[in-house]
C-alpha cells in the first residue's frame, strides 16, 4: 500500500489531508487525480469517506513517473482552456497549513500567467538530505513573493547539505508545480518531444466514462518513464520560486514521521498497544501485538502484522537497504501485505500452512466478489457478522452470523453483502494450491474478467 493511502499521522491519509487542504477554496476548480489502475477503487473510497468534490480520475495501466502524469493532466486541463492555470501537487507530503498553501499557489499562479513554469519551495530548517533543493536568484517582483531561479541541487551529502543551509539561498524542493496548461505543453514539445505525443496517444486512445480516465495501455508502455524534474525543469530556461511559509514534510522516512508526532515527557512517540521502561526519545508503534521496550534511546520500532523493524532512530533513511536484502533473499513481506484491498473491501490474512490458508473477508455494504471458481482449492465460509448472499452453483441462499457453507473445488461461486451494514466472514481454504492467481472469473461487476 502506498505511503499516500496510509493513515500515517492522526486519523486521515496523506491523500485525504492533500485533498482536504484543497477545499473551501473557491479559487480551484475540483482537482483531477491520477493514479495507478490498481488503486482506482483505494482512490474512490478516500474520496467517498471525506466527501469532496474531484473532477477526473486517471488511470495509469502501468507507472511511468511523473513525467507522463503533469504531461496528461496539462493535456486535459487544455481541452477546456489553454490558459487555465494548473497546479501539481504530490499526495504524499504533509503541509502544515492549507492557508499558507493556498497563498503560495496564488503567489506562483501569477507567475505562471506571465509565461514561467512556477515551482514552491519550503526553507529548511536542517540540513536534510533526503529532499532536493533549489537555489534561488532575485527576486522577480517588488513584493519579492516569486524568485528566478539558478539551480537545482540533487539529494546532497550530509556535508552539502550543511553548507547548503548556510548560504540562506537555497529551498527544499516540494515537488509543487504551477504552470499553465499551454505553457506545460509547448515545454514538454520543445524539451522532450517524444513524451507528450505519447502521453498525447494514451490519452486520446484510451477510454472515458462517468469521471473515469483510462489510457491505453500499449501506448503507455512506449511512454519513457522520466520525472517532470528532469524531463523539463531542470531544462528550463523561464522558471520562479514561490515559498511555501509553513511546516512540510515528505515523510520519506519513520524518522521524518516521529519528527512530526507528539511526544511525552521523556520524548517518546507511544502509538499503539505500547508497554515501556526506562525509554526516551524513541519511536514506538504496533499495529497488532504488544509492542513491550525496556531501556533504549534513540530507537525507533514499528511492529506491523508481519514484520517488526527495529532501528537507530538516525539510520532510517537506509531502511531501503533492508528491502533490496529482503528482494535478493526472495522474501515477499515487502511485496504483499496480510491485509489486501479489493473494489469489494478487504482481507486480512490470519495464518497459513501446508494445504491451508485462513482470511478474515471484509466485504462492504452493496459489495460483490465476482462470480468465479477455482481448479486448485476449496473454501469454507463461515459468517462473523453481516448477511451474505451466496451463490454456489444453481443455488443461491443467505446465511447468517454462525452460519457456514462449503465451495467445493471447480464449484461456480459468488459472495455478496446485500445489507446496508459490512459483512465478515472467516474463509477457510485447503488445496495444494491457494494463491490468488488461482481464480477463473466469469462475471464481475467492476470488470475483473478472467
Amino acid at each position: 500500500m502506498p505511503k499516500q493511502f496510509l493513515s500515517i499521522h492522526e486519523d486521515r491519509t496523506l491523500f485525504q489531508y492533500c485533498l482536504t487542504g484543497l477545499a473551501g477554496n473557491s479559487s480551484f476548480l475540483p482537482p483531477d487525480i491520477i493514479c495507478s489502475q490498481d488503486h482506482r477503487f483505494v482512490v474512490q473510497d478516500q474520496i467517498q469517506a471525506i466527501s469532496v468534490g474531484v473532477g477526473n480520475i486517471v488511470l495509469e495501466p502501468m507507472g511511468r513517473n511523473t513525467g507522463p502524469a503533469v504531461a496528461i493532466g496539462a493535456l486535459l486541463a487544455a481541452e477546456q482552456d489553454p490558459d487555465t492555470v494548473v497546479a501539481v501537487l504530490p499526495s504524499d507530503t504533509l503541509v502544515g497549513d492549507p492557508r499558507a498553501l493556498h497563498k503560495a499557489l496564488q503567489e506562483a499562479a501569477t507567475a505562471a500567467q506571465s509565461g514561467t513554469i512556477a515551482v514552491l519551495g519550503v526553507k529548511p530548517d536542517r540540513p536534510e538530505t533526503g529532499f532536493g533543493y533549489i537555489e534561488l536568484e532575485e527576486p522577480l517582483d517588488d513584493r519579492g513573493e516569486c524568485y528566478a531561479v539558478r539551480s537545482f541541487v540533487e539529494k546532497p551529502n550530509l556535508e552539502v547539505a550543511k553548507r547548503l543551509l548556510k548560504t540562506g539561498r537555497h529551498l527544499w524542493n516540494c515537488g509543487i508545480f504551477v504552470f499553465s496548461a499551454k505553457q506545460a505543453i509547448d515545454a514538454f514539445e520543445t524539451l522532450a518531444p517524444n513524451l507528450i505525443e505519447q502521453a498525447r496517444k494514451s490519452l486520446f486512445s484510451g477510454s472515458r466514462s462517468a469521471g473515469l480516465v483510462t489510457l491505453n495501455e500499449s501506448e503507455m508502455a512506449k511512454t519513457p518513464s522520466v520525472s517532470f524534474d528532469n524531463a523539463v525543469l531542470e531544462r528550463h530556461s523561464n522558471l520562479a520560486v514561490s515559498e511555501l511559509q509553513t511546516t512540510w514534510n515528505d515523510l520519506g522516512s519513520w524518522q521524518s514521521v516521529a519528527s512530526i508526532s507528539e511526544t511525552d515527557v521523556q520524548g517518546n512517540t507511544t502509538i499503539g498497544d505500547v508497554i515501556s521502561i526506562d525509554v526516551s526519545s524513541s519511536y514506538l508503534r504496533s499495529e497488532g501485538p504488544v509492542l513491550a521496550a525496556l531501556g533504549l534511546k534513540n530507537i525507533l520500532v514499528v511492529a506491523t502484522e508481519d514484520s517488526v523493524l527495529v532501528t537507530d532512530i538516525n539510520h532510517t533513511q537506509k531502511v531501503r537497504d533492508l528491502v533490496s536484502l529482503m528482494s535478493k533473499e526472495n522474501r515477499t513481506e515487502h511485496l504483499v501485505a496480510r491485509t489486501a484491498y479489493r473494489p469489494w473491501g478487504h482481507y486480512k490474512e490470519l495464518d497459513r500452512g501446508p494445504g491451508f490458508r485462513v482470511k478474515l473477508v471484509h466485504v462492504k455494504p452493496d459489495g460483490a466478489l465476482s462470480l468465479q471458481r477455482h481448479h486448485h482449492r476449496s473454501e469454507h465460509w463461515v459468517i462473523v457478522s453481516g448477511v451474505a448472499k451466496v451463490t454456489r452453483g444453481e443455488d443461491v441462499f443467505e446465511l447468517r452470523q454462525d452460519e457456514s457453507t462449503f465451495i467445493p473445488k471447480m464449484t461456480k461461486h459468488r459472495l455478496e453483502n446485500p445489507s446496508k451494514e459490512p459483512l465478515n466472514l472467516i474463509e477457510v481454504q485447503t488445496g495444494p494450491i491457494l494463491e490468488e492467481s488461482d481464480i477463473e472469473r466469469f462475471s464481475d461487476v467492476y470488470g475483473r474478467i478472467g
